[in-house]
């Protein structure tokens, strides 16, 4: 069957407003937001989520749930693999009541046990999940069905208004991977462009235009892997109207052409988004933060097809 964008499993463009799912290699991205639920399971080595004020180091088998509009990062240790999950909540209305009603916390962790991680083999071993909507919503439904049992352990924590940073890094989301500007993000802010380009130089660490352009080369990583689509094509959905301007930032920060980073890839659908430089910056940024909550590694690996 040809790889396209429009199958229900494919983060090719984006979470979108429905469900979706993705193998990530080396998961590493700068802190974003957006308006889905997000889950992340480590299949194998560990990733450091880093989520409303806290930092969490996952081993294989470790899993969490982070609320919509919650700003978070990761940061992994090379050739890690991950499953990211992709919800809107308005696909799950009935878990949306009890997070809303609960007051769910923004970033859950969730002890894993065997229930949990059978659904994790079941959703990576089965192939309706991929082609299937119908199948990919019940999977998803056992998952959150799980979060929604562990609000036990949590006190109620109603979600805060978004700050300014939170807005204007959700309203990149909401824009991307189509073409970005200043004014119109800083406007949706409710600030300047010149407090803007602050606030990413100081809270972030990058300028704003290196953010955006971060963000529109995964995008462009995503179509690359899963898509049928043409490099010409790429370039275009991902807000570049020079092919080689795009080539150029995608060597930059993948480190290779984007034909290159497509043959490596073929053909299977992980999406490696191995950047040094996010890395290193994140953990030198959180190195103040409280330590990270070191997990016990799953007793149980699991058994995946992922390739």
């Amino acid at each position: 069957m040809p790889r396209t964008d429009t199958v229900p499993g494919s983060i090719a463009e984006s979470f979108g407003s429905s469900i979706c799912y993705g193998i990530i290699r080396n998961m590493t991205y700068l802190d974003h937001a957006h308006p889905e639920y997000e889950m992340l399971f480590v299949l194998e080595g560990q990733v450091e989520v880093f989520a409303a004020g806290g930092r969490y180091r996952l081993s294989a088998g470790n899993f969490i749930f982070i609320r919509e509009y919650t700003l978070h990062s990761y940061a992994s240790q090379p050739g890690s693999l991950s499953l990211i999950i992709g919800c809107s909540p308005e696909r799950v209305p009935q878990f949306t009541r009890i997070f809303q009603k609960n007051g769910a916390p923004s970033c859950m962790f969730l002890q894993t046990h065997f229930a949990l991680r059978s659904i994790i083999h079941s959703l990576l071993s089965d192939p309706l999940a991929e082609h299937s909507y119908v199948a990919l919503v019940g999977y998803v439904d056992l998952l959150l069905s799980h979060v929604a049992a562990g609000l036990q352990g949590y006190p109620p924590c109603p979600l805060q208004p978004p700050g300014a940073l939170d807005r204007a890094v959700i309203q990149v989301d909401c824009v991307l991977p189509a073409n970005v500007n200043a004014q119109e993000i800083a406007k949706a802010a409710g600030i300047s462009v010149s407090h803007l380009s602050r606030l990413f130089s100081r809270k972030l660490g990058v300028s704003f235009s290196a953010y955006v352009s971060l963000v529109q080369i995964n995008a462009a990583r995503r179509m690359l892997v899963q898509t049928d689509l043409s490099v010409r094509e790429v370039c275009i959905r991902c807000g570049y109207r020079n092919p080689r301007t795009f080539d150029r930032a995608f060597l930059r920060l993948v480190g290779m052409p984007p034909r290159e980073y497509r043959r490596r890839n073929q053909p299977g659908h992980i999406i490696d988004y191995d950047t040094p430089f996010v890395r290193d910056l994140l953990l030198e940024r959180y190195r103040s933060l409280q330590p990270a909550v070191a997990k016990k590694p799953a007793s149980q690996k699991i058994s995946h097809k992922y390739e």
